[in-house]
């Protein structure tokens, strides 16, 4: 963890945040703490999963080891989009996806004395949202927001686009 604040709109709750050890662009995720909120629950207009990029493909097998020691619920090594990734669950149940760089965009130290370089954490991969209408969403990402569409496939009788 980099920083541990309160949240500015209600000081009784934390507001957590996680990145490399310099909080580099692309590396920061933060999580607000609330207390007794309800459990989550699936469906649409929310983020499906978070994927958090690793430095290659081997590196997969490192965490899915590591999961098992240190019982982190996690799914096996598949192919999501056509890359091998490695999905998992924090303890609150957020789905998260270990996603090697295949790009090679992101040069991030986050050294740890248990964690070997040529194995950290890199900083944000893809993010999967599910929502209700697919069409305006992709107007808001692509017209507002300038995001291009780079690809897409199917899951479960869905188009995915990927931007």
């Amino acid at each position: 963890m980099l920083k541990k604040t309160v949240n500015q709109e209600n000081t009784s709750n934390y507001h957590l945040f996680y990145a490399d050890q310099q909080g580099s662009p692309g590396t920061e995720l933060t999580f607000f703490e609330i207390p007794n909120l309800a459990a989550k629950r699936d469906g649409t207009n929310r983020v499906s999963s978070i994927s958090l990029l690793v430095p290659s493909i081997e590196s997969l097998t490192f965490w899915k080891d590591r999961f098992t020691r240190f019982q982190v619920n996690h799914e096996n090594i598949q192919e999501i989009n056509g890359i091998p990734s490695l999905p998992f669950e924090d303890p609150e149940g957020h789905r998260m996806v270990l996603t090697p760089d295949v790009h090679a965009t992101l040069d991030v130290t986050n050294q740890t004395d248990d964690i070997p370089q040529d194995q950290a954490i890199l900083g944000l991969g893809p993010v999967t949202l599910v929502v209700q209408y697919l069409e305006a969403t992709s107007q808001v990402l692509t017209n507002v927001l300038g995001l291009t569409q780079v690809g897409s496939y199917e899951k479960k009788r869905h188009v995915c686009p990927c931007l």
